[in-house]
C-alpha cells in the first residue's frame, strides 16, 4: 500500500503542474491515488477526483473533465467544494446547455442551499457574458442563504455569504445598477468575523 497523501503534497503536486503551465501533469498522479487509496489519506477520493476534473479542463479536456467531476459527485465523502459548480461551468464551456440547464436547476431546488455552487454558476454565466442571468443567480444564493440564516444562524453557506455579497456588488456596478439592500450589507460584512446573527432584518426573497 502506498503511503497516505498529505494536503501539503496535494497541493504541491497540483500547484507545481499550474506553475510549469501543464495542468495535466498532475491528473495521473491524482488518479493514481484515487485508484489505491489509503485509509489514513488527508484529502477524500471525493476531492482528488473534483481536482483531477478541473486540471484536466484546464488542460484542454474538457469532456475529461465533465466525467471526472460527474465521477466526484457520485463519491461519497467530504470535499473543500462542491464539485457541481465547477461542473456547470464545463458544461456550458462544452456547448452541453440542456446538461447545464438540468444541473441548475436541481442546484436551485436543492435546500440547504448549495451557496457556493449557486455562486459558482453565476460565475460561469457571468464569464459567458449573461450578466443579467448571473446576477439573478447572485442575488437567489445570497438571500437564500440569508432566509436560512434566520432560523438557524450557522447554516451551511453563510461563510460564503461575504464573497457572494462582493462579486454581486461589482457584477451590479457593470451593470450600471444603483446599491440595494444587499450591497449595503455586504459593506457591512467583515470577512473575518463570525458573528452572522444579526443579519440587518432584511427581507430575503427567492
Amino acid at each position: 500500500m502506498r503511503p497516505p497523501v498529505t494536503l501539503d503534497a496535494f497541493s504541491e503536486v497540483a500547484q507545481q503542474a499550474l506553475e510549469a503551465d501543464d495542468p495535466l501533469a498532475a491528473v495521473p498522479t491524482l488518479l493514481a491515488w484515487v485508484e489505491d487509496p489509503h485509509p489514513d489519506d488527508e484529502v477524500s477520493v471525493r476531492e482528488l477526483l473534483s481536482t483531477a476534473g478541473t486540471l484536466r479542463a484546464a488542460g484542454g479536456d474538457v469532456d475529461g473533465g465533465v466525467a471526472l467531476l460527474h465521477r466526484a459527485i457520485a463519491t461519497d465523502g467530504p470535499g473543500e467544494t462542491d464539485p457541481r459548480g465547477e461542473l456547470f461551468g464545463l458544461l456550458l464551456r462544452a456547448g452541453r446547455q440542456e446538461e447545464a440547464d438540468r444541473l441548475a436547476q436541481e442546484l436551485r431546488r436543492e435546500r440547504p442551499t448549495p451557496a457556493e455552487a449557486l455562486g459558482d454558476v453565476a460565475l460561469s454565466l457571468w464569464e459567458h457574458g449573461r450578466l443579467e442571468d448571473a446576477h439573478r443567480w447572485y442575488t437567489l444564493a445570497a438571500s437564500r442563504v440569508l432566509r436560512e440564516a434566520e432560523t438557524a444562524p450557522a447554516t451551511a453557506g453563510i461563510d460564503a455569504l461575504p464573497g457572494l455579497l462582493a462579486d454581486r456588488a461589482e457584477l451590479r456596478a457593470e451593470l450600471d445598477l444603483p446599491a440595494d439592500e444587499l450591497d449595503e450589507l455586504g459593506g457591512q460584512l467583515d470577512l473575518d468575523d463570525d458573528d452572522h446573527d444579526d443579519l440587518g432584518g432584511l427581507d430575503p426573497r427567492t
